[in-house]
């Protein structure tokens, strides 16, 4: 743990500044050189080159003149927007001209200074960018499938920036009220990004409470693409070119999975079956459930839906990653007076049974999952 911690505390964030004027990138290098214990400047003179660096590398911010040859600062703007969209950044110039400042920052600029630049307020305005990136926590040694879980079923609206511990590479996930808006993994954005960021392993999480897109990119559903990402992980080994390309399986149509995990499919004996069509899953389940309570007093409701789904999905996502084999079921204690029972069933169907507080849940789960 201490370990971690110093990490934390001695990481560098990386600024990308772009200028035509190489006596004003040489002076701001220079400034900075009393911060190197928290920044690392890099430099680029235009617009064009500084989406290659982008692509590239790593960087927490980019700060950018306006007026350049090949592509100037309001198109650099424009690009970072699109396809960087986490990166803020930070204007500065010395054309300041009437209503230039609120252009840009519709543009999408965090900040906007003249020149002569007064260093202090540019790192104040700095350190706040920073701060923003972790306002909601950092997490070190992380498991991201779990967090992500978390995130899912507490509808946050968030960007978490993952720090893969093994090889230090970065990518951006963007959440609104649950759902997984956007990733972004060097200049790679969508779904395929979202699969290279979780091949990863343990990760550095850093939160930022709130999402900096508003454009809904990922239509797939998170849990689907969680799952068949540790199905790749567990069962393949997959290495990260494969997890660039797009799942062939168990991807969403129309909002549900085409089909189940293969863990699913291989331990699916755990799971309720009916031998016979003709016999309602209600009639069946109050068959089994006989032996272990009392059908006309115990038993105060049953039913078969899909009410569940998500639940079961996110209850089978965690067995799958702690090896904890398939999940047989849950309940929930209603006010000491009645437990709430969830079995998943074959499929996306699940059965609720709510019974007295007096029956064992236990032998009401094992009896329907056992045969």
């Amino acid at each position: 743990m201490g370990t971690d911690l110093h990490r934390v505390i001695i990481m560098i964030h990386n600024i990308l500044v772009v200028d035509d004027n190489q006596p004003f990138l040489n002076l701001i290098t220079k400034i900075f050189d009393k911060y190197k214990d928290k920044y690392s400047i890099h430099t680029s003179i235009n617009g064009v080159n500084a989406i290659e660096l982008l692509k590239s590398h790593n960087y927490s911010i980019v700060i950018t003149d306006l007026q350049m040859p090949n592509m100037d600062g309001y198109a650099l703007l424009e690009k970072i927007k699109k396809h960087f969209p986490d990166i803020p950044v930070i204007v500065i110039t010395a054309f300041d001209k009437p209503k230039t400042e609120s252009v840009v920052k519709k543009t999408g600029a965090f900040a906007y200074f003249t020149k002569p630049l007064v260093v202090e307020d540019l790192i104040n305005c700095i350190d706040d960018l920073v701060k923003r990136e972790t306002e909601g926590g950092r997490l070190n040694n992380a498991s991201l499938e779990m967090f992500i879980q978390l995130i899912e079923m507490e509808a946050k609206t968030c960007t978490i920036r993952v720090l893969d511990e093994k090889t230090r590479k970065r990518g951006t996930l963007f959440f609104f009220e649950g759902d997984l808006f956007n990733a972004r993994y060097n200049n790679t954005l969508g779904t395929k990004a979202a699969y290279k960021i979780f091949s990863w392993d343990k990760v550095t999480l850093s939160i930022e409470n709130a999402c900096v897109v508003n454009h809904r990119e990922i239509r797939d559903e998170l849990q689907a693409i969680l799952l068949d990402s540790m199905r790749m992980k567990d069962e393949n080994g997959a290495t990260e070119e494969e997890f660039n390309e797009e799942p062939k399986s168990n991807v969403p149509i129309n909002g549900k999975i085409s089909q189940p995990p293969k863990q699913a499919a291989e331990k699916s004996d755990s799971l309720m079956r009916w031998d016979d069509s003709a016999v309602s899953p209600e009639d069946i389940a109050k068959s089994k459930l006989k032996h272990v309570i009392n059908i006309d007093k115990d038993l105060k409701s049953l039913k078969v839906g899909n009410v569940w789904s998500t639940f079961t999905a996110q209850a089978t996502a965690l067995g799958f990653y702690f090896d904890a084999g398939n999940f047989k079921g849950a309940y929930f204690d209603k006010d000491n007076y009645e437990n709430i029972i969830v079995i998943p069933m074959e499929g996306e169907k699940n059965i609720e049974i709510v019974v007295g507080s007096k029956c064992s849940p236990d032998k009401v789960i094992k009896s329907l999952t056992e045969e």
